[in-house]
């Protein structure tokens, strides 16, 4: 399935690592609107992914005015990048807040060590 039948949307974005993990599109766009989203399993929804995909071929002329056709009509289209780009995905689960640090949901687990350290349950 191509497009908004497909559950990636109509852009996927491939970088290589070695999780395969990828950014994507998707045909479900109202899931932006909830706060609560860790609905994938290894990919990352890009709000705004056409957005990025403009950027991303922003200093490749070819590319560029491919994407644009590609996008004007739907069709699926492979565009490969002549550069490496690093993508850097952070993962915050505390903050500072009125001098109080505030934890919020951990989907990963990966706050047992500190909240144990901390003397936090």
């Amino acid at each position: 399935m191509d497009g908004l039948d497909n559950s990636l949307g109509i852009m996927k974005f491939n970088f290589a690592n070695k999780y395969s993990v990828y950014l994507h599109d998707t045909n479900n766009r109202r899931l932006f609107n909830n706060a609560f989203r860790s609905l994938s399993h290894g990919c990352v929804r890009v709000q705004q992914w056409d957005s990025l995909a403009h950027y991303l071929v922003r200093n490749e002329p070819k590319s560029y005015d491919s994407l644009r056709t590609w996008l004007n009509r739907g069709d699926k289209k492979v565009v490969s990048l002549g550069t490496r780009m690093p993508i850097y995905i952070r993962y915050f689960t505390a903050e500072g807040v009125e001098g109080k640090l505030q934890f919020y949901d951990d989907i990963y687990g990966e706050d047992k060590v500190m909240r144990k350290y901390l003397g936090y349950k």
